[in-house]
């Protein structure tokens, strides 16, 4: 009887590790893509998040592990829903009593294996609230699992009209007749920016004027009349090519700047790529580790080649970079009888 008992705890112990909850620091946030939309005194806005399983957490099988994570977003969202590709899912919101922040905590995940992709998406609305002047929108994220690549874009529509924005746009762009703003960063756990914009003024045409004639009722309604005064030509050549050099040297200044912040950018691009690239092959196999690492010492190898260097079957190798090329890591392309393989530019 106690040797049954004994045997009873332990299948129930071992049914709860089945399907557990877990740190969504177990997997990694590959990328989040931010689409903010303000129209007519409102917000939208949705988050995609995409995650990327790790091959072995605690075991080689991931199959039954829900996965907990969160994100802090700005004063209150309403109308919040948050779903994969099949569901809905639950959600719990709390308050940050230090800030001005509501933080959104989700479960996901259950049936997924190692090297799987997992998308989240989070949509929510907001009121726009317009002060004595123009508008101030506050955009700020926080995230429990810092994403390794992060895009940004806010749609202005035709209605309102860009003033400025706390953190500077990489790029702005029209669509039709709204206007885009677009950011992008790297391996960063927060994102904040406040953009400011009114409302776009409606100038009506101009009257075109109206001479009025003499009626014969004995009163003259006043007559505007264009009057051009010819003058005499001066003698004002020089000050035609006064201005050049001060072109000359806008020009110089332009391009000394142009190289110093191209090049301060380069550095900082290459310095946040590493980072990256380092995070990815924190979560790849023994035998992805292996083909990256061959691969950044020497871009551009044949599949043969790969094989004999990093002494993988020819099967495996085939499987495996089937799964690299799944996760953007690399590219093959044909060459005669076997591929050539070659990183994406972003690890290389």
């Amino acid at each position: 009887m106690h040797c049954k008992s004994i045997a009873l705890i332990t299948l129930i112990t071992s049914m709860a590790f089945v399907v557990s909850v877990t740190s969504a620091q177990m997997v990694t946030l590959q990328k989040c893509d931010s689409y903010v939309s303000i129209k007519d005194n409102n917000v939208y806005e949705k988050l995609q998040l995409t995650y990327i399983v790790p091959y072995a957490i605690d075991s080689d099988d991931t199959r039954g592990i829900w996965y907990n994570d969160s994100v802090g977003v700005h004063s209150n969202p309403t109308n919040i829903e948050i779903v994969d590709s099949e569901r809905n899912l639950t959600y719990t919101l709390k308050k940050d009593n230090g800030s001005d922040e509501t933080i959104i905590n989700y479960k996901f995940g259950s049936m997924l294996m190692g090297g799987d992709k997992y998308t989240v998406t989070v949509t929510f609305d907001r009121d726009l609230e317009k002060p004595a002047d123009n508008y101030a929108y506050i955009l700020a994220y926080r995230w429990n699992n810092t994403p390794l690549h992060l895009n940004v874009l806010l749609k202005l529509s035709g209605g309102y009209e860009y003033y400025n924005s706390l953190k500077q746009p990489d790029a702005i762009f029209p669509d039709e007749d709204n206007l885009v703003l677009q950011w992008a960063d790297y391996a960063s756990s927060r994102f904040l920016t406040r953009v400011t914009f009114g409302e776009r003024e409606i100038i009506p045409p101009e009257n075109e004027t109206n001479e009025t004639a003499y009626d014969g009722s004995g009163a003259v309604e006043p007559t505007n009349y264009n009057i051009e005064y010819i003058e005499e030509p001066k003698n004002d050549d020089w000050k035609k090519y006064a201005f050049i050099p001060i072109v000359l040297i806008v020009i110089i200044l332009s391009v000394f700047i142009h190289l110093r912040i191209k090049k301060s950018k380069q550095e900082k691009k290459k310095e946040i790529h590493d980072f990256a690239a380092e995070k990815i092959e924190s979560i790849l196999s023994e035998a992805e580790f292996a083909i990256v690492s061959e691969l950044r010492a020497e871009n551009d190898l044949t599949q043969a080649e790969l094989c004999r260097r990093t002494q993988i079957p020819k099967s495996t190798m085939s499987r495996t970079l089937d799964k690299l090329e799944d996760k953007g890591i690399l590219k093959r392309m044909g060459y005669g009888m076997s591929n050539r393989v070659r990183l994406m530019k972003w690890m290389v």
